[in-house]
């Protein structure tokens, strides 16, 4: 249990207004605390086109593309107990500008942000970037709250204090209009539904997941592709070549509650990624009463610590993928008590639940109370 603390300010540093923040931010602010969201910009064109919408903030103060002159004010003028959250200081300018003053001054300051992708020669640049900052900073920055166990192991690797790197999470906005399980009106004969949602480009793994179907030797499931990208013309072909054509229907992205609606009537969904820094869909299939099979280069992964809402394999195995699919396609159809006890579960990932979590976290970095547990670590 983490008690609702008494009132803090928290200023929260991002580059957009994303749906897998809204959540908590407002949570924060229903419970008593001052929190302004300050954005670079509203949404992306990219995310645009990927189904994405402005997010609902509640009373939260929402600041967006502030100049030179208010990103000061945020932070000089802020009291000194205000507690600055960065969401990185790579890629956009405000997250950087608010670090200098906070560093410039007396400022309580933290980041939240998931790992890299470490794959590559590219992965040895992003530590060796990572571990100056951490020189530079030296102890300056308070905590670090990063996306799961995935980003928690990349902050300890660059030599950031494991007392002052917490997990945390993305936290996306609970279904507002899903159905039940798809076994609800389908008949036992009905194929199992799996989805894949996500970016057509070879990070996100579309071609391991065509792969490990295609050893699954029941012809009783189907599959669905929501995204576009570079790689969907691959996928189709590969898709053809691998006689499983009429099995795999692909559709372009979709507005998001057009998405949750198919998911809703899905039995199983499947993130294959070589690499995610969280991987929202995995929360949204939760909510949704879905299990998940997902790779465990996905910090989202930090939510399947039990099998019986989901799995995990190692990221680029055909064959541990494919003996997943068979185990969860070979159980069949999604059942209302599966649905039920999922959704139930995942109410320890809604905003409340994480705000309270991130207060009580705050208050052990700056009072020595207990430290918490995430609450996605509870099984009850």
């Amino acid at each position: 249990m983490h008690p609702v603390c008494p009132p803090m300010k928290l200023v929260f540093w991002q580059n957009m207004l994303a749906f897998h923040q809204s959540a908590h931010v407002r949570a924060l602010a229903e419970q008593g605390h001052d929190v302004p969201f300050v954005s670079q910009e509203t949404i992306s064109d990219e995310r645009k086109t990927m189904g994405w919408a402005v997010p609902d903030f509640g009373q939260a103060q929402v600041v967006i593309a502030p100049n030179h002159v208010r990103i000061r004010q945020l932070v000089v003028e802020s009291p000194e107990d205000t507690i600055h959250v960065i969401g990185g200081i790579r890629g956009y300018q405000i997250g950087r500008k608010a670090l200098a003053y906070c560093l410039a001054t007396p400022r309580r300051v933290g980041f939240l942000s998931e790992s890299p992708d470490v794959r590559s020669w590219k992965g040895t640049v992003r530590r060796l970037l990572y571990t100056q900052e951490r020189i530079r900073y030296r102890q300056r920055i308070d905590f670090v709250l990063a996306m799961g166990q995935l980003g928690v192991r990349w902050f300890r690797q660059c030599g950031y204090p494991p007392s002052r790197v917490f997990p945390y999470a993305y936290l996306t906005e609970r279904p507002s209009a899903v159905g039940g399980a798809s076994g609800d009106s389908d008949t036992l004969e009905s194929p199992v539904e799996l989805l894949l949602v996500g970016q057509c480009i070879p990070r996100k793994g579309g071609d391991i997941a065509l792969h490990a179907l295609s050893r699954v030797q029941h012809s009783n499931w189907r599959l669905t592709i929501i995204g576009d990208g570079p790689s969907r013309k691959d996928l189709e072909i590969l898709a053809a070549r691998l006689g499983m054509s009429e099995r795999v229907r692909f559709l372009s992205f979709l507005p998001n509650q057009e998405a949750l609606q198919i998911m809703a009537s899905s039995d199983l969904l499947v993130l294959p990624s070589r690499f995610d820094g969280w991987g929202a869909v995995v929360n949204e299939a939760l909510m949704s009463g879905v299990p998940v099979i997902c790779s465990d280069q996905c910090g989202a992964s930090d939510l399947l610590r039990s099998s019986w809402r989901g799995e995990v394999f190692e990221s680029a195995s055909v064959t541990r993928l494919s003996g997943l699919l068979k185990k969860w396609i070979t159980k069949g159809k999604r059942s209302p008590a599966t649905t039920d006890r999922i959704k139930t579960w995942s109410r320890c990932i809604e905003g409340d639940s994480a705000a309270k979590y991130l207060s009580s976290v705050l208050r052990h970095v700056y009072e020595q109370t207990p430290l918490p547990e995430p609450p996605w670590y509870d099984e009850v």
